[in-house]
């Protein structure tokens, strides 16, 4: 072979590494287009947590007070123990079309909260970081638990819901009794 040729299949070998290593880069970056099936997973915030307004209204079973449309009212409330201000509150919800109904829980901080969520079209995975929710609802109904300890205002995100990528689906409202 000639030194010529030499040179040549050098520098063509030089550019076939640096594109190759370009491509392996950008593929990594997550700067890519998704491909047909590809499944990518929104960018939940670390925190959500932002300031109540004043006046919130927590419901109570038997509330004449008015209370807005998208508040879940609770079915039931009673005290967390016996001579305790917390009280246990169960709220019923749905989940449709990547969609809760009613999308807002206010609860007082201490209460413990029963989520009773039906799923009536598939399986969802509902994220609540400041409070490090990870809930997996399957079709049909799903029941969690947990104590309101943080106060303010904190969305949760659906990681499954391909309509509301990196949008709030629901609320929980904490404030002081």
């Amino acid at each position: 072979m000639s030194p010529k040729s030499i040179i040549i299949l050098i520098v063509v070998g030089l550019i076939l590494v640096a594109v190759v290593g370009l491509g392996v880069w950008y593929w990594k970056s997550g700067d890519n287009a998704t491909g047909e099936g590809e499944v990518v997973s929104p960018q939940i915030p670390a925190q959500t947590k932002t300031t109540v307004r004043e006046n919130i209204v927590v419901p109570e079973t038997s509330s004449t007070v008015p209370i807005p449309a998208n508040f879940a009212k609770p079915s039931t409330v009673v005290a967390a123990a016996p001579n305790a201000e917390a009280r246990f509150r169960i709220f019923s919800l749905s989940i449709e079309k990547d969609k809760i109904t009613p999308d807002t829980l206010a609860v007082y901080l201490g209460d413990t909260v029963s989520a009773n969520i039906t799923s009536l079209d598939k399986s969802y995975k509902l994220i609540q970081p400041d409070y490090g929710f990870e809930w997996n609802l399957s079709k049909g109904a799903n029941k969690f638990m947990f104590d309101a300890t943080n106060e303010g205002k904190f969305s949760f995100f659906c990681e499954s819901c391909v309509s509301s990528q990196n949008s709030p689906v629901a609320y929980l409202v904490v404030v002081k009794k």
